[in-house]
């Protein structure tokens, strides 16, 4: 596909992809999810038949002379259970290559997915976004792709902090961007207004935040932007240079666009971007009928030439 197609061109043609790149794969991608989700009926109820048997043969004391019955029908349940999750796993690598791919052929031409991978935690340190230490950090769907020369990865992840006394706190859940720039010297950080990733005191800087370089605030003079976000940076004059009126436009455009929550990080050789999310944004549904669904895909991949281009982050390879 054409550089000059643009970012608003692929958009607009979503009826179009649709009907040429997914509807083909309706009828084997329904059949693909029936057989999986009829495996795993048939075996949990097998499961329980086998449950059922056994407790009705102790408790009329029949154990002994049937015990073959129960354990055969276990064998066959460990055996449906294998093939369910064989049948699941196929059907779901079928949803990641052939309709995640076919989107990402679409918008992004010579990207890769790598569902079980995800972008390295020593880089979400880095990004300075989410500054609380974490205990625990996953993630999956490590895109690898390049945009009007711009190389970045992309991927889902989940952050949380332990907590003895009840449930984890989240930290943050949704997608993280990297991108590989040139040109930056410092660290400029682009946070919410209402979560600013600054120490309260001397033990949230030594142990319950990760590590900074000293920064200052960056008033930007521009109020519409202000609202939203704050401006911190170990070399202010960098930052003013690279928040020019058309980027945090761009910035602000995103957040409105996306309708969740956004921030930004330039640092040495990188760019940072994250996007708040509570959804599963690329995990398989059992019909493709909804094109809504299949729009949400779109969208979400879209995201990241729509970050490239609204940035320019292109100004800085």
């Amino acid at each position: 596909m054409s550089e000059n197609y643009s970012q608003e061109g692929r958009a607009a043609s979503f009826e179009e992809f649709y009907a040429q790149h997914i509807a083909p794969y309706k009828d084997v991608y329904l059949k693909s999810s029936r057989s999986a989700n009829n495996k795993g009926a048939i075996a949990a109820v097998v499961l329980i038949l086998t449950l059922a048997i056994f407790g009705v043969l102790i408790m009329t004391r029949s154990l002994g002379s049937l015990f073959f019955l129960p354990v055969i029908l276990l064998v066959v349940s460990i055996y449906l259970y294998y093939d369910y999750h064989q049948s699941e796993n196929k059907f779901n690598r079928f949803f990641k290559e052939k309709i995640i791919g076919s989107i990402l052929d679409f918008l992004l031409p010579g990207a890769t997915l790598d569902p079980q991978d995800y972008i390295d935690q020593k880089y979400y340190r880095e990004s300075s976004l989410y500054r609380r230490v974490a205990n625990f950090y996953t993630g999956n769907d490590l895109i690898t792709a390049q945009y009007k020369g711009v190389s970045f990865n992309a991927s889902e992840i989940a952050s949380h902090k332990n907590n003895p006394d009840g449930p984890d706190e989240i930290i943050f859940k949704g997608v993280f961007m990297k991108a590989t720039l040139s040109g930056i010297q410092g660290g400029t950080y682009i946070w919410p207004n209402n979560d600013l990733q600054l120490p309260r005191s001397l033990a949230d800087e030594h142990f319950r935040l990760t590590a900074l370089h000293e920064v200052y605030h960056v008033p930007t003079g521009a109020p519409a932007f202000d609202k939203y976000f704050s401006v911190y940076s170990s070399y202010p004059q960098e930052a003013l240079a690279i928040l020019t009126e058309e980027r945090m436009q761009g910035m602000l455009n995103l957040r409105h666009q996306l309708k969740k929550g956004v921030r930004f990080s330039f640092v040495p050789g990188k760019f940072y971007a994250t996007i708040k999310s509570k959804d599963e944004l690329l995990e398989p549904v059992d019909t493709l009928d909804d094109t809504e669904y299949i729009r949400n895909y779109f969208y979400s991949i879209l995201a990241y030439p729509a970050i490239i281009n609204q940035l320019k982050l292109y100004e800085y390879i």
